[in-house]
């Protein structure tokens, strides 16, 4: 090769490689953009989803703020901007409305960072009028103890038994035989009684116990004598006397509603107390057994009086009583009624949020309608509680059916003392050492029966969570305990689209948390042979929803009924 052609091979290697660097650099410039371009790209989708999570953030923080306003019944305040340390604010407007009779609030959320373009804004609905904002929620409202006649300054024995005293007596006949039955007898006046009666219901009124038409009746009880004569009145004739009897009525047993600061709670109905009563009722509540004036030496007085009214009972003549006024009112110590206010409703698809959640969580046990341990007698379908896996249970029944748990069933065959301390059945074990609430939930009517002190003892926060697509009946109910005298503490949410009806049998009871029946609230204070009065305390707190495992929304608080994002 020659000089010139080497020379010209040389010329074409340098611009072959000038000409490969020149193309290097251009690609590697064009990946530097691309590089570039993807970074900014990423930057701008992680600066979307951030504020995105902010505005999310807002909606959350706009809910909770809702759900405690509208339970401590106030309005809703302003709403502050919230800044975050990426130097994101974020925006929050609500607006109280109504759609198709539901209370509902309209929150605007919107993140921005500043100095920067763009936003984001998520606009969201939620329902507000399913919000514990009162501690008793109900369509209608029943509460009772019972009332004890008290006739010549005595009150009924321990027995249920009127005991009456005598303080005056009508003259004897010449023509009655000088045996006990022509002694006649009756009570003292009716104002002497009032002086001796003190009540502490505040809105019980002894005027209303008064006989129809009578405004200042002569005697608490008296014998309306029919007398036997061939002329005039010469002897007393029992078998066609009358006894009339004004008792006063006084209620015992008594409600509380209050606050978490002890100031007296609102009782939130729509149509107000529910008062009327049918034979059964009446007879539980009125206890007026007559039985004889009271007397304390053998052959008294007293004595053949008593002779006299035993005698009047067996014969022909009548036991004549007032027109027996019962008033739900009557058994409320503190709690004012609001009437015209909307009851929540309890949404059915709720419950089947709750049968999708029972069967796809393995903290949740599933119980149809076909299993084994569910026992059906006398139309009640009956929860073997030694069979439950879980203290989560969902019991899918039809609302046309009953299904019970009665824990103090399982109990029963237990020395309560021993059986604390030693080993339990899965279900109690969940409660005492995996600190588990019991949360029972079906569509079926659910009747709950269990003693407080029992739980108190096993998990002093223990609460119970009962939805029902039918009817509740909670009782509850004393095993004999040592401390039964103690203070039945219960934590609770219960809700029913349909009835709620509670009954207590503990001397004093206090109950935690929220009660919305979708139709009647019934309350029944029938302890027996206990020493003291009945005593129900009814507390609105907030701590039950706090210990709730699940999601809020699953108590219907505050669902949501639109999400949408607007840019």
């Amino acid at each position: 090769m020659s000089k010139r052609e080497m020379e010209g091979s040389r010329g074409s290697a340098v611009i072959l490689a000038l000409s490969i660097l020149i193309v290097i650099s251009i690609m590697a410039g064009a990946a530097l953009r691309v590089a570039s371009v993807q970074s900014k790209v990423a930057q701008a989708q992680n600066q979307v989803e951030i504020l995105r999570q902010a505005a999310e953030g807002g909606i959350q923080v706009a809910r909770s703020v809702i759900m405690n306003y509208t339970a401590a019944r106030q309005e809703l305040p302003a709403f502050d901007d919230i800044y975050l340390d990426n130097g994101v604010k974020v925006e929050i407007n609500c607006q109280p409305g109504v759609i198709k009779g539901r209370k509902v609030v309209r929150i605007s959320s919107r993140a921005f960072q500043t100095g920067a373009v763009g936003s984001k804004v998520i606009q969201a609905q939620i329902l507000s009028d399913g919000l514990p904002a009162y501690a008793v929620q109900a369509e209608s409202l029943k509460i009772s103890g019972y009332y004890r006649a008290t006739v010549s300054n005595q009150s009924i024995d321990e027995d249920m038994k009127q005991d009456w005293a005598v303080s005056s007596s009508e003259a004897r006949l010449e023509g009655d035989v000088p045996d006990p039955q022509a002694y006649p007898c009756q009570g003292p006046c009716y104002p002497d009684c009032s002086e001796a009666c003190a009540f502490h219901h505040p809105f019980f009124s002894i005027q209303e116990q008064y006989w129809p038409g009578m405004n200042d009746p002569d005697y608490t009880w008296k014998i309306d004598y029919a007398y036997g004569c061939l002329e005039g009145r010469e002897f007393h004739q029992l078998d066609d006397s009358l006894i009339s009897i004004t008792p006063f009525y006084e209620p015992y047993g008594y409600l509380e509603i209050l606050d978490e600061k002890g100031k007296e709670e609102l009782l939130a109905v729509e149509s107000g107390w529910h008062d009327s009563l049918g034979p059964e009722e009446k007879e539980i509540l009125f206890r007026d057994n007559l039985t004889h004036p009271s007397w304390e030496v053998l052959m008294s007085e007293e004595y053949y009086q008593a002779e006299i009214i035993s005698q009047l009972k067996a014969s022909r003549s009548e036991i004549i009583y007032p027109a027996r006024t019962f008033q739900s009112q009557d058994f409320i110590k503190s709690g004012q009624l609001v009437t015209n206010l909307k009851t929540p409703v309890l949404p059915l698809d709720l419950l089947d949020d709750y049968r999708h959640l029972a069967g796809q969580d393995s903290d949740w046990q599933y119980i149809p309608a076909n299993w084994p341990q569910l026992e059906y007698q006398d139309g009640i379908y009956r929860v073997n509680i030694d069979r439950l896996d879980s203290s989560y249970i969902f019991i899918d029944l039809p609302s046309s059916h009953t299904v019970e748990l009665d824990l103090n069933r399982a109990l029963e065959r237990f020395q309560i003392r021993k059986w604390l301390q030693g080993p339990k059945s899965r279900f109690f074990d969940l409660v005492e050492h995996g600190g588990r609430p019991v949360i029972l939930i079906s569509n079926a009517n659910i009747h709950l029966t269990l003693d407080p002190v029992v739980f108190n003892t096993l998990n002093s926060n223990a609460a119970f969570y009962v939805l029902a697509g039918g009817d509740i009946k909670l009782t509850l109910d004393p095993i004999n305990l040592e401390q039964s005298d103690e203070t039945a503490n219960i934590l609770a949410f219960i809700s029913a689209v349909r009835d709620i009806h509670i009954v207590s049998r503990m001397a004093e009871c206090s109950y935690s948390g929220s009660i919305n029946a979708g139709q009647q609230l019934y309350m029944q204070l029938a302890p027996e042979q206990t020493e003291s009065e009945p005593h129900f305390l009814i507390e609105k707190s907030a701590r039950v929803f706090q210990l709730f495992p699940q999601s809020w929304v699953y108590l219907n608080m505050a669902p949501i009924i639109a999400y949408s994002y607007i840019d």
